[in-house]
């Protein structure tokens, strides 16, 4: 909520919801680092199930979006390396357990959900 021109790079296990906020531009996660999937196996994140674009803007309105899909061009990968690894034979990479970013990835339609996602709330989306 309040958020303004602010981008996000973004896992999710259910549709973001946005209010109040305006000029913000998402796109899936888009970082690694070492034990990266193990923290998603822990966490009981899938990989393949991110909702990343399916966005709810509560305060939506017809004539203008609140948010927009990250143009590929404007993507940055993340990778931390962390100091405090064991010594390099026992060192993890910095890994993404997500799909590979790519162009098609960014035009790919939400994904659906089991949830309502504000069906009956009558706000406009865009």
């Amino acid at each position: 909520k309040d958020c303004h021109r602010c981008s996000f790079f973004l896992y999710s296990k259910s549709e973001p919801v946005i209010e109040d906020s305006t000029d913000l531009v998402f796109a899936p996660w888009a970082a690694k680092y070492p034990r990266c999937r193990e923290h998603f196996e822990l966490a009981g994140f899938d990989p393949k199930r991110n909702f990343w674009n399916a966005i709810f803007d509560f305060s939506g309105k017809t004539e203008k979006s609140n948010w927009r899909i990250s143009g590929f061009e404007e993507v940055v990968e993340l990778k931390v390396e962390l100091p405090d690894e064991p010594p390099p034979d026992d060192a993890a990479e910095p890994e993404n357990p997500c799909p590979e970013l790519t162009y098609a990835v960014l035009c790919a339609p939400p994904l659906a959900s089991a949830g309502s996602s504000g069906d009956g709330l009558n706000i406009p989306q865009t």
